[in-house]
C-alpha cells in the first residue's frame, strides 16, 4: 500500500535499512483506506520502534481521530510508563487492552508483536511479545473485529487530534 508522508516525517536510519523518523509534535504516515487493511481474522501486528523520549505515541491506528469504539479497528500505542496499549476493537472496552510499565525501553529499539489467532473467547488468543519474549496474552471478545474506511495512521492518530505523537522511530 502506497503512503503519504504529513508535516514534515522523515526517514533517518533504521534497525536495518531506512525507518520512518517523527518529531513528537505533528509528524504521521497516512496510508488510503484499501481492502488489504480490512483486517477480519487471524493476524499479526508488528513494528520495530525507537522512542527518543518516554510519552504517549502512536505506532499505528485504523481509526478515527479520537480513537472511537465503533470506528476503530486496530492500533497499537506507548505511554509514557513504557507500557503498551493495544486496541483490536469489536467491542469496547473488553476489546482494548494495556501492559504493565516498563515493557519498553526509551532510546533502544524494541520489537514488538501482537499476534491473534482470528478465535473467540480462548483465554491467550491475543498474545503480545518484545523483542522475542512473550509479554501478556488476553481473551478476544466474541465481536469481530471492526471494518472500517479509515485510513490507517502511523505515528500519531490523524488530525484534528493528532494524539499520541511518536517521538522517534518505526
Amino acid at each position: 500500500n502506497n503512503s503519504v508522508l504529513r508535516n514534515s516525517a522523515t526517514y533517518a536510519p533504521g534497525i536495518k535499512g531506512q525507518a520512518f523518523s517523527f518529531d513528537g509534535v505533528d509528524d504521521y504516515i497516512e496510508i488510503p483506506d484499501s481492502v488489504s487493511l480490512g483486517l477480519t481474522g487471524g493476524l499479526t501486528l508488528e513494528a520495530w520502534v525507537k522512542q527518543r523520549s518516554a510519552g504517549f505515541g502512536t505506532i499505528f491506528s485504523k481509526a478515527d481521530d479520537n480513537g472511537s469504539a465503533t470506528i476503530t479497528s486496530y492500533g497499537l500505542q506507548l505511554n509514557p510508563a513504557g507500557a503498551i496499549k493495544v486496541a483490536l476493537y469489536g467491542k469496547y472496552p473488553e476489546d482494548n487492552w494495556t501492559t504493565g510499565p516498563g515493557v519498553v525501553a526509551v532510546g533502544q529499539w524494541n520489537h514488538i508483536a501482537l499476534t491473534w489467532y482470528g478465535t473467540y473467547g480462548p483465554p491467550d488468543n491475543v498474545k503480545l511479545y518484545v523483542n522475542g519474549s512473550f509479554v501478556q496474552s488476553w481473551a478476544k471478545s466474541g465481536t469481530p473485529l471492526n471494518v472500517t474506511t479509515q485510513t490507517l495512521t502511523i505515528g500519531s492518530m490523524k488530525p484534528p487530534t493528532y494524539y499520541g505523537h511518536l517521538d522517534g522511530l518505526i
